[in-house]
């Protein structure tokens, strides 16, 4: 082979090189720019959470604002909007990003049991009820849901499935009991109602 021919393999070899380290480079620069971004969502999730928290509702929904900007695929982050929302008085909107949630993380149980919340406040008493079903089937465990489960069957007539919620509250939260005999005296008999707490506090029945 002579000089000219490996002159050009080399000046060949030399390029690809140059490829690959500028490719690793760029590659390396994407990743700690996606990272920074990341942490800066996190803190926005963090601020826009406290906020929410402390009850100021406008600040934190411009925190979820914030957050969403740099990480519009966050399940959490817009259920945290729609729970802001919801507590702004703008149920319309508070079901639209909870469903935006949903799209991105159809198994997320919160998410389901805030779209039944704002679904009952907008009178969408059915539709509610199948949120809250499909919150304890991904999570049988979550109490809140069954409570709500009962009051909107007693809303809905069906006392049957409301006393089936109540058993399932009181099962996996005792200290409910206080919040079920004041809110729940206008659908059943107050006998009746004491009778299932009672049962309840003596795992009965």
């Amino acid at each position: 082979m002579d000089d000219k021919i490996k002159a050009e393999i080399e000046k060949l070899l030399q390029g690809a090189l140059k490829k690959i380290e500028e490719a690793s480079q760029k590659a390396k620069l994407e990743l700690e720019r996606h990272e920074e971004k990341m942490s800066l969502f996190g803190h926005r999730l963090r601020q826009a959470e406290f906020y929410y928290e402390k009850g100021e509702h406008e600040n934190a929904l411009k925190a979820y604002a914030m957050a969403l900007e740099l990480n519009p695929n966050s399940p959490v982050a817009w259920d945290g909007k729609g729970m802001t929302l919801g507590n702004l008085m703008r149920p319309q909107e508070a079901l639209q990003s909870h469903e935006q949630a949903l799209k991105l993380d159809p198994a997320f149980a919160r998410a389901w049991n805030n779209k039944g919340v704002v679904l009952g406040e907008l009178k969408r008493y059915k539709e509610a009820l199948s949120a809250y079903v499909q919150t304890v089937k991904l999570d049988p465990g979550f109490a809140t849901a069954w409570y709500n489960i009962a009051m909107t069957s007693a809303v809905l007539g069906d006392k049957e499935k409301m006393v089936e919620g109540l058993k399932q509250v009181l099962r996996l939260d005792g200290t409910m009991k206080e919040a079920i005999l004041d809110d729940f005296q206008t659908f059943i008999d107050e006998g009746e109602l004491e009778a299932l707490v009672s049962q309840a506090s003596h795992g009965t029945g």
